[in-house]
């Protein structure tokens, strides 16, 4: 599984090279613990996101863009995020649901209940 701490990885590898536009190697990135293929995969989402620019699979264009990126947090904070956001929203949704009348607390409560279930499939609690 591609976790964001390995995608950060591969991020930090490309923000190390010398040269704005070098050539990336799966065996490069020491201490991966992604196939080949989703390494690949990760340069594809890279590309995708325009954080860089990729040509051939193997040579990489550093895009500034990268740079605003890892100053956020990479990956790993975009997850933190997003699992602070759903905790958030759990949380105002549940005094929501205590403070309104019938029939806006039942549907509050499908929210929650919507939320609760988003909450466990990412292991937030």
């Amino acid at each position: 599984m591609i976790t964001p701490e390995e995608k950060d990885k591969v991020v930090a590898y490309i923000m190390s090279m010398d040269h704005i536009s070098s050539s990336i190697f799966y065996k490069s990135v020491k201490g991966l613990n992604v196939t080949e293929n989703e390494f690949y995969m990760i340069l594809e989402q890279l590309d995708r996101m325009g954080l860089i620019k990729q040509f051939g699979g193997y040579s990489v264009t550093k895009r500034a863009e990268l740079d605003d990126f890892v100053r956020r947090g990479g990956f790993v904070g975009q997850e933190e995020l997003f699992k602070a956001n759903i905790e958030k929203l759990n949380a105002e949704l549940l005094v929501l649901s205590k403070e309104l009348e019938e029939p806006y607390a039942k549907r509050i409560k499908m929210l929650l209940d919507i939320s609760v279930a988003i909450s466990t499939l990412f292991g937030i609690k």
